[in-house]
Order: C-alpha cells, then structure tokens, then sequence
C-alpha cells in the first residue's frame, strides 16, 4: 500500500470498512473501465481501488494548495459540499462520500485550469486530472456523476470573480503553449488507454 493509501486511510477512517463496497463497485464498472484505463486482468480491482484511494488523498493534498495559491475557489467549494452531501445516494458511505467530494473538488480544478493558466501562466494543478475524473465519473452511479458534474457548472459561474491575483502572481498574457503536465492517472499507476 502506497504511503498516500496509508495517509488517506488515517485521515478517512471509515475506508477501510467501505473497502468491499468499493472493489464491488469497481467490479461492476470494470468493462466499462477497461476502456478508459490499461490495467491487467489479475489485478484491476487492486489497482483500481488504490487507484480510487491515491485520488481521494490528491483531493486532499489539492486543498492544501488551493487554500495558499487560490482561497476564495476553496471557499466556493466548501460551500457546495452541503448540498453536495444533501444529494447523496442513499446508503452512501464514507468511501463513496471521499470518492464524490473529490471528484466535484477535481472536476472544479480540472474547468477552472484555463483561467488560472491565463493570469498566471502556471497550472492550477500539477497534473492534468482529465482522464482521472473520467475514471471516478465511470465508478459513480450515471446519475450521481451528471448530479455532481451540474454543481461544478454552477460552482464554476463567474469564475474571474474567484482569482484575486497579485501582480506578482500575473504574468504576461503570453502562456506557453507545449508544457509538460504529466496525467494524474499515469502517476498514479492507471495508464490511460484513450491518449
């Protein structure tokens, strides 16, 4: 087990109680993920499931950043976790709930990417969570995901509002086009099979 599974298992201790509804959960999407994902047959669920702690534990560590580099952002997440939670599936427990927050936190990083990219010309974020969230979207019930994915619209309104940037946080208008971002996914030891 990864350092960030153990880390993410002290800070959630509900997990590991959760953790057969989580690889059920898993093994009921896995032809669905073996689409998006490239993981061998005799440990996919495994994978997928560290995978699934490693995402939850980016969330956490996300935060920490976004409180320093982009605090009012935070706060507008913070906020929508009320309803967040309120929506919930019922019977939802704590893997699933970790799993929903940090899929709605990484979904509003992934949108609001280009307009930190464009006041600052850094990334919001230090990997690209594209094919990541495409991952935790597929273990979500349809209906759940769609839920969460209109709250991240509705978190994402008047996004230029969110950005106090300083002027030494600006830069020139001028991004770099190529930048190496490596992809949340891979660095987590799920390869994508779409790119």
């Amino acid at each position: 087990m990864s350092n960030s599974a153990v880390s993410l298992l002290n800070v959630q201790p509900s997990l590991p109680g959760h953790k057969a509804g989580l690889e059920t959960r898993i093994t009921a999407q896995l032809n669905r993920l073996c689409r998006i994902v490239q993981t061998s047959e005799t440990d996919a669920v495994g994978k997928l499931s560290q995978f699934v702690m490693d995402y939850c534990m980016y969330y956490l560590e996300l935060e920490n950043t976004l409180s320093d580099i982009a605090p009012r952002l935070l706060n507008r997440i913070h906020n929508s976790q009320s309803v967040l939670e309120m929506c919930a599936p019922i019977n939802s427990n704590g893997s699933l709930l970790l799993m929903r927050r940090g899929y709605f936190a990484l979904r509003v990083a992934e949108e609001m990417n280009d307009i930190w990219l464009k006041y600052t010309g850094e990334p919001l974020t230090d990997h690209d969570l594209t094919t990541a969230n495409i991952i935790i979207h597929t273990l979500l019930d349809e209906d759940d995901a769609e839920l969460i994915d209109r709250l991240v619209d509705n978190a994402c309104q008047n996004s230029d509002q969110l950005f106090r940037i300083s002027s030494q946080q600006a830069r020139s208008p001028v991004s770099h086009i190529f930048q190496q971002w490596p992809c949340l996914a891979d660095q987590l030891g799920i390869p994508s099979a779409i790119v």
